[in-house]
C-alpha cells in the first residue's frame, strides 16, 4: 500500500502528481495498491498531521480504500 500526498508546494505537488500519473498507468501491470491525495490548503510545515492520519485510516482500514 502506498500513500502519496501533497501540500501547496508548487515543486513537490507537480512531481507527486506526476508520480500519481506514472502510477495510473502502470497499476495494472504491477498490482500495487495506492492513493493519491493534494492537500493544497497545508504547507510543508503543516502536512505531515493531516496526511499521516489519512494514510494511517486508509491502511489500516481496508474498508475504506477506494
Amino acid at each position: 500500500m502506498l500513500y502519496l500526498a501533497n501540500s501547496s508546494q508548487p515543486d513537490i505537488a507537480a512531481a507527486t502528481h506526476q508520480l500519481a500519473d506514472i502510477l495510473k498507468t502502470t497499476q495494472s501491470r504491477t498490482g500495487l495498491t495506492w492513493h493519491y491525495e493534494p492537500m493544497p490548503a497545508e504547507t510543508h510545515q503543516t502536512i505531515y498531521h493531516p496526511a499521516a492520519l489519512h494514510a494511517f485510516r486508509m491502511v489500516f482500514n481496508p474498508a475504506t480504500q477506494k
